[in-house]
């Protein structure tokens, strides 16, 4: 008695001495001072968790102590602060519906939740205290991520009780997780954080009603099944669903669904059987993973009661309960019992029978894994429904190890070996697993990776393709490597087409005029040959005097080369094409043949004159020459004449070799 009026006095000092209205501001995190003390009445004692919005912290409520029941004054509160214009803020609204959902819950497997409350901008909910840890942190905690089947079912069974009385009080937790599951120090289990509950009580407070939109966002999306992900009616199955994915993941130490959303994955899919998981209990499970409402168990405790009812089937123990009961009713009910017996001995070894069938065909699968997809569901018939789901569960590892040497195979080649076809023969093959493994992330991440390798491969060769014409020097080589590299773009891509970017076609555009520029016929003739190797489409862009001067170089490169030439005749010099590059240059020469005096200019022009008629192989008697040959040695004589009367014997020698050198190049050229 003593003790308890000291404690009281104790509390009512602290009550007396706190101003409860200086609240500390909270900083990004939620912090709250130690010794805070909310609506005069609940003192922070210690922080204990926290998350993104909120923190949860221990408290004294010290008018529980004041009442003298110190035992209830330890207690907990989750605090969010919210701006005063926020007053509908979604963390407040969930906090208020974790209140209201949950007070009246009243069960050992769930954390009773007392009151919501507000302080100033303070929204928080006073809660039971559990001094322990999550599951999340207990399966953290283990090297392999699972524990042992009987600590599974004692969790599992608690959690189920817990639910089951929401369920039977409307309300759906809806965020059935591991980190939603706590274990006391003493062993414990409670379900916690109704704040994503959808009930069906139209719950208020102080006249004002549950904001719905609150709880679309709260759930983990990981244990959510996709009726509540797709906002459907709550439903049981839902937190059956849930269950589910945490009774597999703390038996294999992995989630059902690789922690993807169930929305995302197809609603054929069925996880695979972790090995720690038997064939009946297995056959539970899985309905209870089912993706599809109408397919899952609809009560939590039909599914928790079938699952470890499962582990320890006894078969034949209503069958020896029948008997005995027959012994002592009778001879009909003893026949009975006998009957009953047989028929259920008889389905039995037909069950093992067909699962030692099953046995032996994953056995004899994976010895010999099947070549294609083809020749699986050839091997495979007659084996249907869950049988079949069963064999190709097991097999399944088997082939897509093999398809992932299969795709490692082809993404080792090199750049230069590589063919179009070794990624379609890949893609072709693997596509065939599709149907049997519709849900294979692993399948399909191996065809994702092989498609993306080819494609990256198809955009290399493009960009190749168009460095390569940056680069050319208009070779029979350059073009024979074009269109090599064009004719393996088009194994890649049927459709491609050759579009030539703006920087090459002016490159092109430029080379063909200076080679114009300079009579270089050489060069215009091989640019033509280059044309005509890679294909003249890609060369629309070429200017009607461009392309007739490509030409006139082939007829005169052709001619010079003892070609043969598109002519009449055969041998005809293609004065015209000739023309259509000197014409020019023999009009200034003829020009400057008039005003001609001095000798180093009558050398200049001869052998520029000169130069056109050897470069050009022009005939003697080609009338454009004859003409102004003629002038030009009428020039020559007449300054020879002039140097022979003054007797200047260095210039005779000089003029008399330029005479010579013209009357040579004629005597040649008629030869041709």
């Amino acid at each position: 008695m003593e003790l308890d009026k000291k404690r009281k006095m104790e509390a009512a000092t602290d009550l007396k001495n706190i101003d409860t209205q200086k609240i500390e501001q909270l900083p990004s995190g939620i912090q709250l001072a130690e010794g805070t003390i909310l609506l005069g009445r609940y003192m922070l004692m210690r922080q204990i968790g926290q998350g993104g919005t909120s923190s949860v912290y221990r408290v004294r409520d010290m008018l529980a102590v004041l009442g003298g029941d110190e035992s209830e004054s330890h207690i907990a509160a989750k605090i969010v602060k919210v701006p005063p214009a926020s007053a509908s803020n979604h963390e407040q609204q969930m906090m208020l519906r974790e209140a209201l959902t949950t007070r009246h819950l009243a069960h050992p497997n769930i954390l009773k939740v007392y009151d919501y409350h507000q302080d100033g901008d303070l929204y928080f909910v006073t809660m039971e205290l559990i001094e322990g840890e999550s599951l999340a942190d207990l399966v953290a905690r283990k090297p392999n991520k699972k524990l042992a089947y009987k600590q599974v079912k004692a969790i599992i069974s608690a959690v189920a009780a817990g639910l089951t009385e929401a369920h039977q009080n409307g309300v759906i937790h809806s965020d059935v997780k591991p980190s939603n599951i706590l274990i006391s120090e003493s062993g414990e289990i409670k379900v916690i954080d109704f704040a994503t509950a959808r009930s069906y009580i139209d719950a208020r407070v102080k006249g004002q009603k549950i904001d719905d939109g609150a709880n679309y966002y709260g759930f983990t999306l990981a244990y959510a099944s996709p009726q509540t992900i797709a906002d459907e009616p709550a439903s049981p199955s839902d937190d059956v669903f849930s269950l589910a994915c945490i009774v597999y993941e703390l038996l294999s130490g992995k989630h059902p669904y690789a922690r993807k959303p169930t929305s995302t994955i197809a609603k054929k899919y069925v996880p695979p059987r972790p090995k720690e998981i038997g064939l009946f209990q297995w056959l539970v499970l899985r309905k209870g993973l089912s993706l599809v409402a109408s397919k899952r168990y609809s009560s939590i405790n039909e599914f928790v009661s079938r699952l470890f009812f499962a582990k320890n089937l006894l078969p034949y123990a209503t069958v020896f309960t029948g008997i005995a009961v027959g012994l002592v009713l009778g001879v009909s009910s003893l026949i009975s019992a006998v009957n009953a017996y047989i028929d259920t001995r008889s389905a039995h070894e037909s069950a093992y029978q067909q699962l030692s069938y099953q046995q032996q065909l994953v056995s004899s699968l994976l010895a010999n894994l099947p070549e294609n997809s083809a020749s699986l569901v050839q091997r495979l018939q007659g084996v249907e429904g869950a049988e079949r789901q069963v064999v190709l569960a097991s097999i399944k590892g088997g082939i897509l190890d093999k398809l992932s040497a299969q795709a490692k195979n082809v993404l080792g080649y090199s750049a230069a070996s590589v063919q179009a076809s070794h990624f379609d023969s890949f893609l072709a093959h693997a596509s065939g697993y599709k149907a049997i493994f519709p849900d294979s992330n692993k399948l399909l991440g191996l065809l994702a990776d092989v498609e993306s390798e080819r494609n990256a491969y198809a955009l290399g060769l493009q960009h190749q393709y168009y460095s390569f014409w940056q680069t050319t020097n208009f070779s029979q080589a350059d073009a024979r490597h074009l269109d090599l590299l064009q004719e393996k773009i088009l194994s890649f891509d049927p459709v491609f087409e050759v579009v030539l970017g703006a920087d090459v076609t002016s490159m092109i555009l430029n080379k063909v005029d200076d080679a114009i520029a300079n009579n270089n016929i050489s060069q215009l003739a091989q640019i033509n040959a280059f044309i005509n190797g890679v294909g003249k489409p890609h060369f629309e862009f070429l200017l009607p005097e461009q392309l007739r001067a490509l030409s006139n170089a082939v007829l005169v490169t052709n001619y010079l080369a003892g070609l043969k030439i598109d002519t009449a005749d055969a041998g005809e010099y293609p004065i015209e094409a000739t023309l259509y590059f000197i014409k020019e240059d023999l009009k200034a020469l003829e020009s400057s043949i008039a005003d001609l005096w001095f000798d180093k200019d009558m050398a200049a022009v001869s052998d520029s004159l000169l130069a056109l008629v050897t470069d050009f192989a022009i005939p003697a008697d080609s009338p454009v020459m004859t003409s102004i040959q003629q002038k030009l040695l009428e020039k020559l004589e007449g300054k020879l004449k002039f140097h022979k009367r003054k007797g200047n014997s260095e210039s005779i020698v000089v003029i008399q070799g330029l005479i010579d050198k013209h009357k040579a190049v004629n005597s040649s050229q008629a030869v041709l």
